[in-house]
């Protein structure tokens, strides 16, 4: 078994997500916005790595049932119904609709591990079910690849501290397990 860990999606490439189960850590707002809006009752939310790609994604899609949602630089996207806020995702707004969202640091991450299977959104709101996710994703496939979204493509601590907490208990009980150089420092900072 093997988790590495990335403090950044910079430098990801799809062979080494290819087939692997991957976690996107952000921990302080995209990832909080996802979880919140899939539970509020959005279908689905599509991440877009710009503005320009979330429009272009949207324009394929049933007009009817899609909301533009995203930020640069923690601003709303000018003509996007929706920011990056968790209290913008309400039952009443995502309920029934796609969001294709756009952030500064959670979708491209989230572009970045395309090809990984299943894909897990993390964040501190989700992380007991996160850990127990992610934990049956390691026993099923037996790889783990956590990708930190950091801050303007620079290292985040919060993001890296979370995953360090997600690695521990992870492992908890494996007793041969494979670690990266940033899974371990993680891990024992953690």
């Amino acid at each position: 078994m093997r988790i590495d860990v990335h403090f950044t999606p910079l430098g990801v490439t799809a062979a080494e997500v290819s087939g692997r189960g991957a976690v996107v850590i952000d921990a302080l707002r995209a990832g909080t916005t996802v979880i919140t809006a899939l539970a509020n009752g959005a279908r689905a939310v599509i991440p877009a790595a710009t503005p320009e790609e979330a429009v272009r994604v949207a324009s394929n899609l049933e007009r009817d049932g899609v909301l533009l949602a995203g930020e640069r630089k923690s601003l709303k996207i000018e003509g996007f119904a929706l920011g990056n806020s968790p209290r913008e995702m309400t039952p009443e707004v995502v309920g029934g609709k796609t969001i294709v969202l756009a952030t500064t640091n959670g979708t491209p991450a989230l572009v970045a591990v395309q090809g990984a299977d299943p894909v897990l959104v993390g964040a501190p709101a989700n992380f007991k079910a996160l850990v127990a996710r992610a934990r049956a994703v390691l026993d099923e496939r037996g790889d783990l690849v956590i990708v930190c979204s950091g801050r303007e493509r620079h290292f985040a601590l919060e993001d890296a501290y979370t995953a360090g907490r997600l690695v521990r208990a992870v492992k908890t009980g494996i007793r041969k397990l494979e670690l990266n150089d940033a899974a371990v420092r993680r891990c024992q900072v953690a």
